[in-house]
C-alpha cells in the first residue's frame, strides 16, 4: 500500500472510531472512493472535491445522515445512480467542474436542497428537474453553455436568494419574478442593453453584477426603472458604456 493509501486508511479508521460528522478527503488524487466510506453513516459533511474521481461514487449513497456533499473538481461524467436516496437529508450539493453535460432525472427528487452548485459542467439548457427544487436559496450555473434561460422554470424557485448565471452566452433574459432574490450575477455574458439584462420585477434585488458584457448605453426608461428599484449596487465594469452621466442622479453605487 502506498503512503497515501495508508494515510487514507488511517483517516477512515479515525472517523469510524470518533464518529466525527465531518470527513474531509479532498485534494488526495483519488480516482476511486474507498469502499469503507459506505459504513460511515454518522458522517454529515463529506468533502471529496479536488480529486480525480472518474467512477460514480456509489458508496456515498449509504450515508443516510449526509447533509453536505462536495464533489467539485473531479472527472465525473455520471453521478451515482442512487444519489436520490440522500434526498431526505441533503441540503448542499456541489457538482461544479465535472464533465457531466446533463443532470439525471432523479435530481427532481432532491427537494430539500438549499444550495446547488453546477459551475462548468457543460450544461446547454436549464434542466426541468429544477421545477421541484423549491427550497433552493443559492444556485450557481456559472461557466456553462447557456444561450437562453427558461424563466418559467426559474420562477418556480420562490425561495432563491442568490443566483449566478455568469460566464454563459446569454444575450437577454425574460423577466424574473423571484421575490426573495437579493443577488444576481450576469457577468461575462453577451448582453448589449441594460433592459435585456435586468429583471426589475425581483422586488428584493439589491446587487446585480453585469461586468464584462457589451452594454453601450442606458436609456431613459432604464434610469426610471432603476430609480424605483431596491438596488443598492450595480457592477458595470468592462462594458462599453460611452456616457454614464445619467447614472449620477441615482442612489445606487455604480462600479
Amino acid at each position: 500500500m502506498t503512503a497515501e493509501g495508508t494515510q487514507l486508511e488511517k483517516i477512515l479508521e479515525t472517523s469510524s472510531k470518533s464518529k466525527s460528522t465531518v470527513l474531509n478527503l479532498s485534494h488526495r488524487s483519488m480516482k476511486i472512493i474507498p469502499a469503507q466510506i459506505s459504513t460511515l453513516d454518522h458522517v454529515q459533511v463529506l468533502l471529496l472535491n479536488n480529486n480525480s474521481i472518474i467512477m460514480p461514487p456509489e458508496e456515498i449513497t449509504h450515508l443516510k445522515n449526509l447533509v453536505h456533499l462536495s464533489l467539485e473538481c473531479n472527472q465525473l461524467t455520471l453521478l451515482p445512480s442512487d444519489l436520490h436516496k440522500l434526498s431526505t437529508t441533503l441540503t448542499f450539493l456541489n457538482l461544479s467542474h465535472n464533465p457531466l453535460t446533463f443532470l439525471p432525472p432523479y435530481v427532481s427528487k432532491m427537494v430539500n436542497l438549499k444550495e446547488l452548485w453546477l459551475e462548468d459542467i457543460g450544461l446547454s439548457s436549464l434542466p426541468n428537474e429544477f421545477l421541484t427544487l423549491i427550497q433552493l436559496q443559492r444556485l450557481s450555473l456559472k461557466g456553462n453553455d447557456l444561450f437562453e434561460i427558461n424563466t418559467d422554470t426559474l420562477n418556480r424557485l420562490s425561495n432563491l436568494q442568490w443566483l449566478s448565471l455568469a460566464k454563459n452566452q446569454l444575450q437577454s433574459i425574460d423577466t424574473l419574478h423571484l421575490k426573495s432574490l437579493t443577488v444576481l450575477s450576469l457577468a461575462e455574458n453577451q448582453f448589449i442593453s441594460f433592459a435585456s439584462a435586468l429583471p426589475f420585477k425581483c422586488t428584493a434585488l439589491e446587487y446585480v453584477d453585469l461586468h464584462q458584457n457589451k452594454i453601450s448605453s442606458l436609456l431613459p426608461e432604464d434610469i426610471t426603472a432603476l430609480s424605483h428599484s431596491c438596488l443598492s449596487k450595480i457592477d458595470l465594469r468592462n462594458n462599453v458604456i460611452i456616457d454614464n452621466s445619467s447614472l449620477l442622479s441615482l442612489k445606487v453605487i455604480i462600479l
